[in-house]
């Protein structure tokens, strides 16, 4: 079976979305045959009919977890293809559907702080978010430090879960997240992540320090996120966009 699949730049964490209507149980092993053939791409996403067809598309992660990024980027995609600006998105991970925009150069994403929560513990603050939960510090922190505090918190058995660690630079925060997702196995230093920012951002706001916010990424892109009545709504830059073709012997890949 020939996999088409596009690699989207949305400011860092460069992400692979494929179009083909793959079934689940084929999506984790195609996943990581697409994270080992390009060591820049960081996940793997894959296009779906959206549950309501009143909305404009669904991308259903490798692992079933919840990626701003990963709706960035099939914003994204979807305005290259259609050139329609103002989207309702699905996600994995996430039951409500997603306002998104896009254009040339920038994507957005509006999530509701009603579905974050937050607990404070000795290191730092867990924020949960549907699909995802990221345990907030100041710590620096590398894979071996993040995988003994997401065993110690018991995040290693959630679809994905990551620490981000952030720090203040003048006006701004920059952040460093690193990301794990269960099912597919990997654990990433990612160069960017959306639903980090989203995270440090609501910790923030609940500390009542800013209602708006300008993340740096490792990559150096400048995320921007900004309370609107009670939406977080994060902006960040688009890059690129590219489309490749693998091919793959399905039948091989049956996980029995």
């Amino acid at each position: 079976m020939e996999i088409i699949y596009y690699t989207i730049n949305p400011g860092g964490n460069i992400t692979a979305i494929v179009t083909n209507n793959i079934q689940k149980k084929y999506r984790v092993t195609i996943a990581q045959q697409i994270l080992q053939s390009d060591k820049y791409i960081e996940q793997v996403g894959f296009i779906t009919m959206p549950k309501n067809k009143k909305n404009d598309g669904r991308i259903e992660m490798a692992g079933g977890e919840f990626c701003g990024n990963a709706v960035r980027s099939l914003a994204y995609l979807l305005w290259n293809k259609k050139n329609k600006k103002k989207l309702l998105l699905e996600s994995s991970g996430y039951n409500k559907k997603i306002p998104a925009t896009s254009d040339s150069k920038v994507s957005t994403i509006s999530v509701n702080i009603n579905d974050f929560s937050l607990k404070k513990i000795e290191e730092g603050t867990i924020v949960s978010l549907p699909g995802i939960t990221h345990l907030v510090t100041t710590q620096k922190m590398n894979k071996i430090k993040t995988k003994k505090l997401l065993k110690k918190y018991k995040l290693l058995t959630e679809k994905a879960s990551g620490v981000i660690s952030f720090t203040k630079k003048a006006k701004n925060i920059e952040i460093k997240p690193i990301i794990w997702v269960r099912d597919v196995g990997t654990l990433y230093e990612e160069t960017a992540c959306s639903s980090g920012t989203l995270a440090v951002t609501y910790l923030l706001l609940e500390d009542k320090k800013t209602n708006e916010l300008i993340v740096k990424q490792p990559s150096g892109s400048f995320f921007k996120v900004l309370l609107k009545n009670k939406d977080l709504v994060l902006e960040g830059p688009n890059v690129s966009i590219e489309q490749y073709k693998m091919y793959l012997n399905l039948s091989s890949l049956y996980q029995y």
